[in-house]
């Protein structure tokens, strides 16, 4: 089974749940009865031919290592539940026994059995116990009727095997049968219920969504600061994957991400307003998350404010006019500005008796630019 048919049949069983849930408003209405029963008719059609196949198959017909998988899977899930009520309990000598992972399990045949069943064993001897942790009797025994079944594949010397071809043709035409009972059915919910139960209908398309489970896509998460230490966001930052017609931006925080893209060695542009546009190379495999932290360059003015008597002019407020980039002089008069916008602008002094000075600028992207302010010649 493929994790778009698992998705499916996700949203087939939330769908016939939502049919029982509804059943005394639903079956008032006979066209959204029969659509019903028929979903739940094709649903066990296509859940037979998933055992024909096998759970973890994806096409093929029922094996040895297909039961060895799914019995590992029952088992895994039952064993990690079982662990963490024997942690809380403190029962060393079953936590020793439910503490186990999937790999685990990567051992000989005789001696995965043997371990099978010392797990499913002390599941037994503590039943009434694991209740509240969602173990039962019926899971137990389905574990075990699984590991049987493979016991029995096992010492066969082959296992006897169906037609795949036939089996997957018809799994597919009922995934398509069933898909298109639903197709009725969202033209039949809303345009009988949709003015008298909106609720209603907002429901079953919520659960009438897909999703794919165990799906994660290939993410690059974007970090982008102004210092080294990582301590100055930038936000606002376009950036795109290069052959990727889709940009996003850094919020407030200078982060951002792009998620589903091909997998492999990229080029990432980055622009932002008052920074060198920048070019970073990059890789990434299928299915994975990369958190890429860029250092941006700031556009920068510097200079110096002299006072009307021609000394060092301290505390006056420097600024780029129309923007938010602002900074104070020092004690030597000099002032830095960072994050200017590049192309044509104008920059202000106000000292403290509120005269100011303004003077253009041309500023050229990672170009140092000095501009220096005198009052004595205002």
């Amino acid at each position: 089974m493929t994790k778009k048919q698992a998705g499916r049949l996700d949203m087939y069983a939330l769908i016939i749940l939502f049919f029982g849930k509804h059943d005394t408003k639903l079956k008032t209405f006979a066209p959204i009865l029969a659509q019903s029963l028929a979903l739940i008719a094709k649903e066990v059609e296509i859940k037979d031919l998933l055992d024909k196949q096998g759970l973890k198959s994806k096409g093929k017909t029922l094996t040895k290592e297909a039961l060895r998988l799914m019995t590992i899977e029952l088992v895994l899930a039952l064993a990690q539940l079982a662990c963490a009520w024997a942690i809380v309990e403190g029962k060393k000598d079953c936590e020793a026994i439910f503490d186990v992972e999937d790999t685990d399990f990567s051992i000989a045949q005789d001696e995965f059995v043997i371990m099978v069943d010392n797990i499913l064993k002390a599941l037994t001897d503590n039943i009434t116990a694991l209740l509240d942790y969602d173990i039962t009797a019926l899971s137990i025994a389905a574990a075990k009727n699984m590991e049987l079944d493979y016991v029995a594949a096992k010492e066969q010397p082959k296992q006897q095997i169906a037609s795949k071809k036939t089996t997957t043709t018809t799994l597919t035409k009922a995934f398509k049968a069933a898909d298109g009972i639903l197709l009725v059915c969202d033209k039949l919910m809303p345009g009988r219920f949709k003015k008298t139960d909106l609720e209603l209908v907002t429901e079953y398309f919520y659960d009438r969504k897909i999703t794919v489970s165990g799906t994660r896509h290939t993410t690059l998460k974007v970090h982008c600061y102004l210092d080294e230490a990582h301590t100055i966001p930038v936000s606002h930052v376009d950036f795109e994957i290069v052959g990727i017609n889709r940009t996003e931006t850094t919020d407030e925080h200078g982060d951002g991400e792009l998620v589903q893209f091909k997998p492999g060695t990229h080029v990432l542009k980055l622009k932002g307003v008052g920074v060198v546009d920048m070019e970073v190379n990059f890789a990434i495999k299928r299915g994975k998350v990369l958190d890429l932290d860029v250092v941006m360059v700031p556009n920068i003015v510097t200079g110096t404010v002299l006072s009307f008597l021609g000394t060092p002019a301290q505390e006056n407020n420097v600024s780029v006019v129309g923007t938010m980039v602002s900074t104070l002089s020092d004690g030597f008069g000099h002032y830095e500005l960072s994050q200017v916008p590049e192309g044509n602008g104008y920059i202000e002094v106000s000292n403290p008796g509120g005269t100011t000075m303004r003077l253009p600028y041309l500023y050229v992207q990672g170009q140092p630019l000095v501009i220096d302010f005198d009052f004595k010649k205002a």
